[in-house]
């Protein structure tokens, strides 16, 4: 979980989007399961760096899920 966070934030820096929604998802997949801090601190910086992108559905739909992630927790 955490090379996918690591994943996440290298797309966000590069732009790629979609490549970074993706690798996000799979972070939080996994976070559901294990709740380890580590992931959960990067899926959080993740989700702050995709602010510039809060417009696009893909980008609204992973706040909710951190969110829910948040709420369970």
């Amino acid at each position: 979980m955490t090379i996918l966070g690591n994943l996440a934030l290298a797309c966000i820096r590069q732009g790629e989007l979609a490549s970074a929604v993706d690798a996000l998802h799979q972070t939080i997949d996994a976070l559901e399961d294990t709740r380890g801090a580590g992931g959960l601190n990067l899926a959080f910086s993740a989700g702050q760096e995709l602010r510039q992108w809060r417009h696009h559905t893909s980008v609204q739909e992973l706040n909710d899920r951190l969110f829910d992630l948040m709420a369970a927790g």
